[in-house]
């Protein structure tokens, strides 16, 4: 037995206060890890925040640019009739699907823009575009985390949501839902999820066919036999998952699209241009396309032959697939930019909202002042394109060929260095001189100047030998025998299309009634006693005087009796629904009544 005072002291454990001291909860780990996300990421936050918030008010206060199709689609249903069941579409078949969903779902309450249902669909359909877009920026920052660091990859995410095309796109077009799949599918092979990935290159595949790149891209850099064959199979599962229903349902319209598809001619490509076609790409109208022999409409007949030039592309592309690359997360995303440019230039045709297919890459992947150039001169170069040459210069076709031509130089120049990176190739475009890029645009500036006035003189001319007043025109420039004649209207759009031509070398005068268009001027010069005095008047000053009107317009009647008092009636014309005629006043001033 031991004695107590062999013992070892005793040692006082405390225990612990918990009913005296509260502690908060503990916090799940889902939250924290939220929060920690939310602060490491507070940059893509904010430009993500910045985006939406110029994104959204302008669906609000435009319209769409390609939403007179899409509603159209939409009001097909009303009949009872749907793509690819009951009528071709040049698209594959989701997003027509989705935009007559939205039209169904914008049917079951009144319209809450403007009192408008136009522009409600296109707030409702421009909202999931546009939160595409934002998925675009998104995926622009968490792909550039894999390449660099945060610093860069928020800085290149915000040079693609402050540039203007992505902006146009979003609120204009549905090209911003295959974008993001594109990119989508991009990071999900960096994230080596092939299944993933396979899904957003089959449903990207079945919106528009740029997507489909990635099929090569995962086969060529994912690591396992096993992941290639899941991506693989799982971009086709998706692509039958859809297609299937659609081809048993109508085979006859879903053929029909794919055949419109691959027979329609080639439009603002250096294809088209060899082919010497200067316009968009066309197709029938939508009433017509119930009739699936409408599906093989061309613009054109094209002199080119299709299948060598495709296996020139297909042997291209094996040449750059087959050569072994280390399989990096910067050089998955190269290879994707690479595949991306090659579709591009073998494509038949352009459209100007396919400028964000390429964007994103020229955005991640470039040197930073090069990705700011490269951005900045194709967008340039795509406004050039749209609106400027479609909306305004349509006859002056070698505007089109200088666009067509500097967008496929900055093409391959991107995809040049991009495959020199790749490849571990010299890149001669990275080494020439800093100035040279001031210089050129001094040099394209310089340039640009004469080149507009001769744009501008060559579609003048155009557009005078195209006006359907062309007769009326060559009138007063036949009898003009100056000094300058008064040219007296009593229509505001005959004013303005005289104008251009005639503005510089006449006198005009609007003779425009009291309650004109419904809208009505006290205005004692525009009654019909003002009237007169304001003819007389200005015959005092003028030889000659062409008055034009419209045949029916009954408040010319006044002018057209003062006139054949106090002049002599030379020549007149009628052209169209206008009636002009050229009085000549005697030299002593007009007779008095």
């Amino acid at each position: 037995m031991v004695s107590q005072g062999s013992l070892p002291p005793a040692v006082e454990h405390p225990m612990p206060q918990t009913a005296a001291v509260e502690r908060p909860p503990a916090e799940p780990d889902a939250d924290r890890g939220l929060r920690r996300f939310a602060a490491e990421h507070r940059g893509l936050w904010l430009v993500l925040a910045l985006a939406a918030g110029f994104r959204i008010p302008l669906l609000m206060i435009t319209e769409g640019t390609d939403y007179w199709f899409y509603v159209g689609l939409g009001k097909l249903s009303n009949l009872g009739f749907y793509p690819y069941l009951h009528y071709w579409l040049e698209y594959p078949p989701v997003f027509p699907w989705l935009a007559v969903a939205v039209y169904r779902f914008a049917l079951t309450f009144p319209p809450a823009l403007y009192g408008n249902f136009e522009a409600t669909y296109h707030a409702l359909l421009g909202g999931i575009l546009v939160a595409a877009d934002l998925a675009v920026v998104a995926l622009i920052y968490a792909i550039g985390l894999r390449l660099g660091t945060r610093e860069d990859a928020l800085r290149r995410t915000l040079l693609y949501a402050a540039l203007f095309w992505p902006v146009a796109v979003a609120v204009g077009w549905y090209d911003a839902l295959p974008a993001a799949l594109l990119l989508l599918g991009v990071y999900w092979l960096l994230r080596r999820r092939p299944a993933a990935a396979g899904f957003a290159s089959g449903l990207g595949f079945m919106t528009k066919v740029f997507p489909l790149v990635l099929v090569p891209v995962a086969v060529k850099f994912l690591p396992r036999w096993r992941e290639r064959a899941l991506a693989c199979a799982t971009a086709l599962a998706v692509t039958v998952a859809i297609a299937a229903p659609l081809l048993r349902l109508s085979p006859t319209y879903f053929v029909a699209s794919y055949r419109a598809t691959l027979s329609r001619s080639a439009w603002e490509t250096v294809w088209a241009l060899l082919d010497g076609y200067y316009s968009y790409g066309k197709t029938p109208p939508l009433g017509v396309r119930f009739d699936p022999g409408t599906a093989g409409y061309v613009a054109y007949h094209s002199r080119l032959p299709g299948l060598p030039v495709a296996l020139a592309f297909v042997a291209l592309y094996a040449v750059l697939w087959l050569r072994p690359v280390a399989p990096t997360p910067r050089n998955l995303t190269l290879f994707s930019g690479i595949s991306t440019v090659l579709f591009l230039l073998y494509s038949k045709g352009y459209s100007p909202q396919f400028i964000i297919y390429i964007l994103p890459f020229v955005a991640l992947l470039l040197p930073w002042p090069r990705a700011v150039g490269y951005a900045a001169l194709l967008s340039v170069v795509n406004l050039l394109e749209w609106p400027i040459y479609h909306e305004w210069l349509g006859e002056v076709h070698w505007v089109l060929g200088a666009v067509v031509i500097a967008r496929t130089l900055l093409w391959l120049a991107a995809g040049w260095e991009w495959l020199a990176e790749l490849w571990g190739l010299r890149d001669p475009l990275r080494r020439l001189p800093r100035r040279t890029l001031p210089v050129a645009a001094v040099v394209a500036l310089v340039l640009a100047c004469p080149a507009s006035v001769v744009a501008w003189r060559t579609w003048e001319r155009a557009y005078y030998n195209g006006e359907e007043l062309r007769p009326a025109f060559d009138f007063v420039r036949r009898y003009d025998a100056g000094p300058a004649p008064a040219l007296v209207f009593t229509d505001d759009r005959l004013y303005q299309r005289f104008y251009p031509f005639f503005g510089a070398r006449g006198d005009f005068y609007l003779f425009r009634p009291q309650d004109a268009d419904g809208i009505v001027l006290k205005e004692p010069r525009l009654s019909p006693e003002g009237r007169r005095d304001l003819l007389d008047t200005l015959s005092r000053s003028h030889q000659q005087v062409f008055l034009v009107r419209k045949i029916d317009d009954w408040t010319s009647r006044d002018l057209n009796a003062w006139l054949a008092d106090h002049a002599h009636l030379a020549a007149s014309l009628r052209v169209e629904s206008v009636d002009i005629s050229l009085w000549e006043v005697p030299p002593q001033g007009p007779r008095a009544p």
